[in-house]
C-alpha cells in the first residue's frame, strides 16, 4: 500500500458520513465509526476478517444489498474512474461515491467509499408526488407489517409493528434481528419460521402464537409470513403481517369462563332440583295414603268435605310436582326420546277415556275424531304433550266443547286440540310457553294450574323436533297443533288404508 494507512484512517474518522477504504479485493482497510455502526462492523473486526480472507461485501446480509456494491467496486478497480451509485444498505437509501486511489504505476490500489443518506420525504409525501408514499400507507394499516432479508434481518416495517417492538421510528428496525427484539427462545422460533418460508417458498400462517419480547412483555398474535419476491420472481426475503389479538383472547377467555360457570350453576341447580323433587314424592305418597284411610274412617259430612278438599289439594300438588320433575329431566337431558311407530287412534282413545269425565264435570263435551294415521315419535313424550294441551283446554273453557282431531299436512300429521274457551290475546301468544306464565283467570275468575303445562309442551317439542303452533281469538277459543312425522312403513300404510 503506497499510502499511509494510519493517516487515511485518521482522515476517514473525521468524516461525519459513513466512509471506508477497501482494497482491490473488497477487504476493509479502514472504516469510521458511522460506517461501522451502519454496517454492523468495526475497524478491529475488519482487520480480523482480513486475516481470514473474507471480503467486506460478504458481510452484507442480503444479496439485494451486496451484489450492486460488489459490481460498483469492481468497476472502479477495472476502470480507474469514480462511480456514483444510489441504493439500499440495510434498508436505508444512500448516495454512495466510490473513488479509486492509484499507486505509483497509475493503477487503482484501493477504493474510497463515501455514503450520504438521502433525506426522507415528509410523512405522507412521496418524492415528486403530492400523494402519500408507500410507508405512509403502510403506517395506516392497523396490523403490524414487516419485511426481512434472506438472513432474517429486518429491512423495514410499518409504525404499528415499530410501536409493538418499542421502537420510536420504523426506520430504526433496519438491520436488526429478532435476537435483538425478542427473548432468545422466541427469536430462534421466528428465525426457523423465516428460513422455512425462504426454503419452501410457501405461506406460513399461525392462527395463534404468544410472542415474548426481550423486555419480558408477551402478546397473543395471529401471524402471516410469505416469501418476498423480486421483480424476476426470486425470493429475496420474508414479508410478514402480525395482528395483536391479546384483548380479543382475554375477552374470549372471560366469556368462556363465564359460560362454564353458568353451566356449572345450571347443572348443580338442575341436579339439586331433580333430587329434591324425587325426595318429595315419598311424603306426598304417604299423605295420599293417610287421606284415603281418613276418608274411610270419617262419617260426618262436614268432615268428609274437608277430607275431599285435602285430597284435591294433594292432587294439584302432585300434578305440579310431576310437572316440575318433567321440566327438570328435560333441562338436564336425562329424558331421552325413544322414537317408534305409534297408532294415533290408540293414543287418542286412552286420552278420551281419561279426560271425558273431567270435561263432563265442567259441563263440557269432549269429542275425539277417529283417525287411521300412524306417526313416528316417543309414545310417552307425545302422550305428555297432548295430555297437557287437553288439560289446558278444559281448564280455560267454561262452556262449549273440546275437539281433538288429526289432519295430514305433507309428510306430517297435525294433531289439533281446539276449544271454545277464553282465548289468548295476540300480544300474549309469544309468552304462553314460558315457565310459570298463566293467561290470567278462567271464566269463574279463579287461577288454576302452575303455569308449567305449555312450557313442558314447548320443551318436549324441541326435544322431539315436533313443531307446535297456536291460533286464538279472545272470547272464541284457541287451537293448538302439533306436527308429527307420519309413519310410512308397509304395516302402517295397510292400517291407514283400512
Amino acid at each position: 500500500m503506497p499510502y499511509d494507512i494510519e493517516a487515511l484512517r485518521t482522515v476517514i474518522g473525521l468524516l461525519k458520513d459513513p466512509a471506508l477504504l477497501l482494497d482491490t479485493d473488497g477487504r476493509t482497510l479502514a472504516a469510521n465509526r458511522r460506517s461501522a455502526a451502519l454496517l454492523r462492523s468495526c475497524p478491529e473486526a475488519s482487520r480480523r476478517t482480513n486475516a481470514d480472507g473474507e471480503r467486506f461485501f460478504d458481510g452484507l446480509p442480503a444479496a439485494g444489498d451486496r451484489v450492486p456494491w460488489q459490481t460498483a467496486a469492481r468497476s472502479v478497480v477495472k476502470s480507474g474512474k469514480p462511480v456514483h451509485r444510489e441504493g439500499l444498505i440495510h434498508g436505508r437509501r444512500f448516495d454512495v461515491m466510490l473513488a479509486p486511489l492509484t499507486g505509483p504505476d497509475g493503477q487503482p490500489c484501493a477504493v474510497l467509499c463515501h455514503a450520504v443518506e438521502q433525506a426522507q420525504p415528509e410523512p405522507g409525501r412521496s418524492r415528486g408526488s403530492d400523494g402519500p408514499d408507500l410507508q405512509s400507507i403502510l403506517d395506516q394499516i392497523p396490523y403490524g407489517i414487516f419485511w426481512k432479508d434472506l438472513h432474517s434481518r429486518y429491512v423495514g416495517c410499518n409504525k404499528p409493528f415499530a410501536d409493538a417492538t418499542g421502537l420510536a421510528d420504523p426506520r430504526e428496525i433496519a438491520g436488526l434481528s429478532d435476537f435483538q427484539l425478542f427473548d432468545p427462545d422466541m427469536a430462534r422460533t421466528l428465525h426457523r419460521e423465516d428460513q422455512e418460508v425462504v426454503r419452501s417458498g410457501r405461506v406460513l400462517r399461525k392462527v395463534e402464537q404468544q410472542v415474548t419480547w426481550s423486555s419480558g412483555r408477551s402478546l397473543d398474535v395471529e401471524k402471516l409470513k410469505l416469501p418476498l419476491r423480486s421483480g424476476t420472481g426470486d425470493i429475496i426475503g420474508v414479508l410478514g403481517m402480525v395482528e395483536d389479538v391479546t384483548a380479543r383472547r382475554e375477552t374470549e377467555e372471560r366469556l368462556r369462563a363465564a359460560k362454564q360457570e353458568a353451566e356449572r350453576i345450571s347443572a348443580a341447580k338442575s341436579s339439586l332440583f331433580a333430587a329434591a323433587s324425587h325426595d318429595l314424592r315419598q311424603p306426598i305418597q304417604a299423605m295420599s295414603l293417610f287421606v284415603a284411610l281418613l276418608a274411610n274412617r270419617v262419617a260426618d259430612p262436614a268432615a268428609l268435605a274437608l277430607v275431599e278438599k285435602l285430597r284435591q289439594s294433594m292432587t294439584e300438588y302432585t300434578t305440579m310436582l310431576d310437572a316440575l320433575l318433567d321440566l327438570s329431566k328435560l333441562e338436564t337431558g336425562t329424558l331421552d326420546p325413544v322414537i317408534m311407530p305409534i297408532r294415533l287412534q290408540d293414543l287418542l282413545r286412552r286420552l278420551d277415556d281419561e279426560f271425558a269425565p273431567l270435561a263432563a264435570e265442567k259441563g263440557l263435551r269432549l269429542t275425539v275424531v277417529p283417525t287411521s294415521l300412524s306417526v313416528r315419535s316417543d309414545p310417552m313424550l307425545l302422550d305428555r304433550m297432548l295430555r297437557n294441551l287437553i288439560a289446558n283446554a278444559i281448564r280455560y273453557t267454561a262452556k262449549g266443547r273440546i275437539l281433538i282431531g288429526c289432519r295430514r299436512r305433507g309428510k306430517c300429521a297435525c294433531i289439533d286440540v281446539q276449544d271454545t274457551g277464553i282465548g289468548i290475546p295476540a300480544d300474549k301468544l309469544g309468552q304462553i310457553f314460558r315457565e310459570f306464565y298463566q293467561i290470567g283467570h278462567d271464566a269463574s275468575g279463579a287461577r288454576e294450574g302452575a303455569g308449567l303445562g305449555l312450557a313442558i309442551v314447548h320443551r318436549i317439542s324441541v326435544s322431539l323436533h315436533h313443531e307446535v303452533s297456536v291460533s286464538s281469538r279472545v272470547g272464541h277459543g284457541s287451537r293448538f297443533s302439533v306436527e308429527v312425522p307420519i309413519e310410512f312403513s308397509p304395516e302402517a300404510a295397510a292400517s291407514q288404508e283400512g
